[in-house]
């Protein structure tokens, strides 16, 4: 499920939303990329800093991935498995909603 948080500030109710994403607007992304070091580049990067910890108390971090002119956030461990399989989560996601336009 995408959740639509371009009208505001996502935080803190992305947090709550774990397994779901949460598009969010250009200058969001923008200021989550600057306010600490991002773990990768600009289309798909980590918050530097942890947003919350799971239940086994490993960090989780905002990934954050561009598709076009669009930013969508998902909280996840940073690892690079975990961001290959957001991306191909958010595509799924994407093509669904497409098709059920």
């Amino acid at each position: 499920m995408i959740h639509d948080s371009t009208d505001r500030w996502p935080f803190p109710e992305a947090t709550g939303r774990r397994k779901d994403w949460t598009e969010i607007r250009e200058a969001d992304a923008e200021q989550l990329h600057e306010c600490v070091p991002p773990i990768g580049g600009w289309d798909c990067f980590y918050v530097g800093e942890p947003a919350d910890y799971d239940g086994d108390g490993v960090p989780v971090h905002s990934l954050i991935i561009t598709r076009g002119a669009r930013y969508f956030m998902l909280e996840a461990r940073a690892t690079s498995a975990a961001r290959e399989a957001a991306k191909l989560d958010l595509t799924r996601e994407l093509l669904a909603a497409s098709a059920a336009l």
